[in-house]
């Protein structure tokens, strides 16, 4: 996310908002960083406040394996996070 601080607003707008919109479904991705490959994805959650839980899944080594995110649809689960 510190790549994104340097980004000036066109860039930003050509990275994430296509001129043409994907299907709900469809993750945006854009890579942040060329040395690295890093990226940030963005996905619809189709409604809601924008404001999600986002689990980190770790291998044995400490890498990064998954990324999970609650969209707490389920109204009896979101209500235990």
């Amino acid at each position: 996310m510190r790549a994104l601080a340097d980004w000036d607003f066109d860039r930003l707008d050509d990275a994430y908002i296509p001129a043409q919109v994907p299907p709900a479904s469809a993750p945006i991705d854009a890579i942040t960083d060329e040395a690295t490959e890093a990226n940030v994805i963005t996905v619809s959650s189709g409604w809601g406040d924008g404001v999600y839980p986002t689990f980190v899944g770790r291998a044995a080594d400490g890498h990064v394996t998954a990324f999970v995110t609650d969209f707490m649809v389920i109204p009896e689960l979101a209500a235990k996070v």
